[in-house]
């Protein structure tokens, strides 16, 4: 499964920088940042959230 895992992440991640490089083309470097600043942030909610474990931050 370990294996499984590391080629997907370095798939995705050389996706991610083809897709950023087309994109640093067409737009400024600092809207690129805020855009994966953004959905960076709202992707760690989203997962943050499914991921909770109820009960698991009462003291």
């Amino acid at each position: 499964m370990g294996p499984i895992l590391s080629l997907i992440s370095a798939a995705l991640l050389g996706f991610r920088l083809v897709l950023m490089s087309n994109f640093a083309q067409k737009m400024s470097e600092i809207k690129i940042m805020y855009g994966q600043l953004v959905m960076g942030t709202i992707l760690l909610l989203a997962r943050a959230s499914y991921l909770r474990i109820p009960g698991f931050w009462a003291f």
